[in-house]
């Protein structure tokens, strides 16, 4: 069952088009003390020193625009060091701000089935097929048919 709810919404994923980097051209404004430490994160080589700046970021931004980009940068450095309760923090707060990415839902439940706590498997599984149900009902971008 948990394998075909998980091939369900993988092909729905990958056959939406929608599954688009958010992120690529982010205007970032290196004038400001907030543009220069999202540029100071992403251009330091050091994984848990980049880690840091963003955890800075949010801690001093959190309603800054470009929190998610800073969210999903931390879910995936947790994700490369198995931090699952901290890669579960980070796709909790990813929800909240883009409730139709089922991208970053699922790595929630990559996390839980991770951690082989069921109860989290089932949270994750319902919340990711919620993100995956918003997300198909999106319209298609324009140029969808291009």
């Amino acid at each position: 069952m948990r394998s075909c709810l998980f091939l369900i919404l993988f092909s729905l994923f990958c056959l939406s088009g929608l599954a688009q980097d958010p992120y690529q051209g982010a205007d970032i404004d290196t004038t400001t003390p907030e543009g220069q430490l999202l540029t100071e994160a992403a251009t330091t080589e050091d994984a848990a020193q980049r880690a840091a700046l963003y955890e800075k970021f949010l801690a001093d931004y959190p309603d800054h625009k470009h929190a998610e980009l800073a969210i999903t940068q931390l879910q995936t450095y947790y994700t490369e060091k198995q931090d699952w309760d901290k890669v579960l923090a980070m796709s909790d707060k990813l929800l909240g701000l883009a409730p139709s990415r089922a991208d970053l839902a699922h790595k929630g439940l990559k996390a839980a089935e991770a951690k082989k706590d069921t109860d989290l498997l089932v949270t994750w599984s319902q919340k990711t097929h919620k993100a995956a149900g918003q997300m198909a009902a999106r319209p298609k971008p324009q140029d969808a048919d291009a």
